[in-house]
Formats: C-alpha cells, structure tokens, sequence
C-alpha cells in the first residue's frame, strides 16, 4: 500500500476531508485538528496526493494536450491511476461501499475521493477497498500480477 493512500486513511480518522482543485490540495479539519506533524506529511507528499485524488479543475481536462514522454506513459502506475480515474466507483451515501455496512455512531462512513465521484467507507475499510479497485484495474488492463 503506498504511503499516500495511508495519509489519506490517517486523515479520514480524524474526519478530515481532502480533495483538490486547480493543482492544489484543499484540506479540511473535521472535528479533529490535524496535527502539525501529519500536515507537514501532506505538504511533502502534496504531488503524490494530487496524482491520487486527480485534479478536476475545468482547465485539465482529460482531452487536454500533455507532453508525455514514452517511458512515463508506458509506466503501469500511470496506467493504473488513469483507469481508476476513467471508472470511477459508485456507492450510496451512508453506507461503506467495501464492507456494505451503514454508518452507525461508532462506524461513521466518510467520502474518498473527489466530488461527484467519491465513494463512502469506513476509515478501516480504505485500505482493503483502494487494494480491490487496484486489482480491478491490473485486471482490466492485462497486467501480469506476480507474488511479491
């Protein structure tokens, strides 16, 4: 699991919300502060993060020219974090698309993901749900999954 998508689980914790907008990270307390120490962690891992959450600002759009160089594009990472963006996951508002179980008063359910396309999860549940939707996307691609 990267430590991107752990950041992101750390934060859910705390009832932080983040999402992006026009190449920035706008983070959101909940009803915890976030601690000094976890924004510096956000702060060094800003370009990771934006290449998780994806940056919908109306000028990057998906048909926008890129200068790509080959190696990058043929990099399965970038393949993988691009089908994810292009199928994104649906789920019904409280309840954890993962585990199926409602949002209770010590279970809450908090959205992933950028708006209109963020599912909702239990904060427990990211880790083992980003894993599948990984596996969904090697699997749509034809990628060869080897054991570690």
């Amino acid at each position: 699991m990267s430590a991107h998508f752990d950041l992101l689980a750390e934060l859910s914790t705390l009832g932080a919300t983040v999402r992006t907008k026009c190449g920035r990270i706008v983070l959101r307390a909940g009803s915890h502060p976030i601690p000094a120490e976890l924004l510096e962690r956000v702060r060094s891992s800003k370009s990771a993060l934006l290449i998780a959450l994806r940056d919908t600002c109306p000028g990057d759009a998906e048909d926008a020219p890129r200068h790509i160089s080959a190696s990058s594009e043929a990099d399965p990472n970038r393949r993988i974090i691009r089908w994810l963006n292009q199928h994104p996951a649906k789920s019904t508002p409280g309840y954890c698309v993962f585990c199926g179980r409602p949002e209770t008063p010590d279970a809450m359910v908090l959205p992933f993901g950028t708006d209109p396309d963020h599912v909702w999860l239990h904060a427990e549940c990211w880790p083992a749900w980003q894993e599948m939707r990984r596996r969904e996307a090697i699997t749509a691609l034809g990628f060869e999954v080897t054991a570690n």
